[in-house]
Formats: structure tokens, C-alpha cells, sequence
């Protein structure tokens, strides 16, 4: 399924200005956060819902991420070293984080060494945040 640029670009802008999201932590507590992207949107931040700094706030650059994948999407390289053969979705934040029904509201932008695990209002906003962030990584690696 192709992705309009209209489409594209207007969700650039709203990423401009911030989506409130969901944030899931390594320390297994989940915040709520303003995700919010540079003037070009190559890169992610996230602040405090009342646009405060939020600890490491520093813009991720999207050229350096490996992949934005859902969290019902099969984590490939933790499936493989699991040492019971089971099958694992999402990633080990959020497996740590949520129950398999949020799951579906869930995407996570996986970068080398961390990933930016968030959770949107609705599955139908999951699913698109994650075909546009899908782009826009594909976008910043072109």
C-alpha cells in the first residue's frame, strides 16, 4: 500500500508541533510525552506534556535508526536468542511495559543501541503513525 506525499507531509507538520503519546520506559513505566520532530523531521525528541524538558532529550537522528516496526511486528533478533524458541513481538521495553492488547497501539523507532517505544491513542493512529515513521526513516537513510 503506497503512502501519499500529501499524506506524508501533513504528518510532518503535525510532528512539527507534537503528538501526545505514551512514552514506555527501559524501567518499565510508561510517561506521557510530547513526541515531537526537527524542521526537517529527520530526527525525534520528546518533552514533557507541558513542553518542559523531558531527561534525554536529545534528538534522535532518523538516518540512524534501524527500523520503525510495530509493536505486534516479530523482533527477529530476540526471537532467535530466546532460549524457549518462542516467537516475540514488539521489543524487550515493551514486553516489559504492556499487555498484548496495547500492543496494538504501539511502535517503536529501534536504533543500535536503544529504542523509542511509544503508544498512540487508537490502532487505526498506530497503524499510520507507523507506515509515516516507516518513511520518514526510509526518507533519512535515502
Amino acid at each position: 500500500m503506497s503512502i501519499k506525499k500529501e499524506a506524508v507531509e501533513t504528518f510532518k507538520s503535525h510532528l512539527r508541533k507534537g503528538l501526545m503519546v505514551t512514552k514506555h520506559c527501559r524501567d518499565g513505566r510508561s510517561r506521557p510525552r510530547l513526541l515531537f520532530g526537527d524542521a526537517a523531521c529527520a530526527a525525534v525528541g520528546w518533552k514533557q506534556p507541558n513542553g518542559s524538558p523531558a531527561k534525554g532529550t536529545d534528538l534522535l537522528p532518523l538516518a540512524s535508526a534501524l527500523e520503525a516496526r510495530s509493536g505486534v511486528e516479530v523482533d527477529r533478533v530476540a526471537s532467535q536468542a530466546d532460549p524457549k524458541g518462542r516467537t516475540l513481538a514488539g521489543t524487550a521495553t515493551l514486553r516489559k511495559c504492556i499487555d498484548g492488547t496495547s500492543a496494538r497501539r504501539c511502535v517503536s523507532l529501534i536504533f543500535a543501541d536503544r529504542s523509542v517505544d511509544i503508544e498512540l491513542s487508537t490502532e487505526d493512529e498506530c497503524r499510520n503513525t507507523t507506515r509515516y515513521f516507516k518513511v520518514l526513516v526510509a526518507e533519512a537513510k535515502a
